[in-house]
């Protein structure tokens, strides 16, 4: 599910939207971010290749319409997939939005560091060891890892970003509207149950090394 990553213009009603699950892991920000150090030369002209490789999200508009907005507590799920989530949820209720526009996908790494650059700041350190792990370790090109979603992003960073795109973070309610799709159905795609086509399940390298899927990865799994 595009969550989750989100810095869609605002122009008139218009609302942007970034996703991040927080495997959104949104942007960077230009007022105050905790710089990281400066890496070493050899991961510094990766941090270039692939912040050069960013490649923008498609943006799809959200036309404007009532909504229900909140779940229905059901005692038994027949996806299995059911968690507990907070009782401000509840009750569900129909709520109007206005028309919105977002981006498709979740800020992608090289969208990231991009911005980063652009700033002049440096990745988060923690960042830069996974990303110089996973590319002396693991061979991971700098091509893929442009398309992993950003990493190690928090909300005050993401709003930062937006604002920097004459954008904004969405509301719970248009984020919820977007992911919902069309139907309002459990799922972005439907009430299927989901399979490997939607969604990436847990994958993990053998010593706890994510593995992500591209930010444009997943079409099934897309809101109608």
């Amino acid at each position: 599910m595009s969550t989750e990553y989100f810095h869609s213009l605002l122009m008139q009603h218009y609302c942007a939207w970034l996703a991040a699950m927080l495997s959104f892991c949104i942007i960077g920000n230009p007022h105050g971010a905790e710089a990281g150090s400066n890496p070493s030369p050899e991961l510094a002209r990766h941090l270039i290749e692939i912040a050069a490789l960013a490649q923008p999200s498609p943006m799809v508009s959200i036309p404007a319409s009532p909504f229900l907005l909140g779940s229905k507590r059901v005692e038994d799920d027949p996806t299995g997939n059911w968690a507990p989530f907070d009782d401000t949820e509840l009750p569900q209720h129909r709520i109007w939005l206005d028309a919105y526009e977002m981006d498709r996908d979740e800020v992608s790494l090289g969208e990231y560091l991009a911005f980063l650059k652009q700033r002049k700041l440096h990745p988060p350190d923690e960042l830069q060891k996974l990303l110089w792990h996973v590319i002396t370790i693991h061979s991971i090109t700098d091509k893929t890892l442009s398309r992993w979603p950003a990493l190690y992003v928090t909300w005050a960073e993401a709003n930062d970003l937006c604002m920097a795109r004459n954008a904004r973070l969405p509301t719970e309610a248009e984020w919820e509207k977007a992911a919902r799709g069309s139907e309002s159905s459990l799922f972005p795609w439907s009430d299927t149950t989901p399979d490997t086509t939607h969604a990436m399940f847990g994958q993990y390298h053998v010593h706890e090394i994510p593995i992500l899927a591209a930010v444009d990865s997943h079409d099934a799994g897309m809101s109608p």
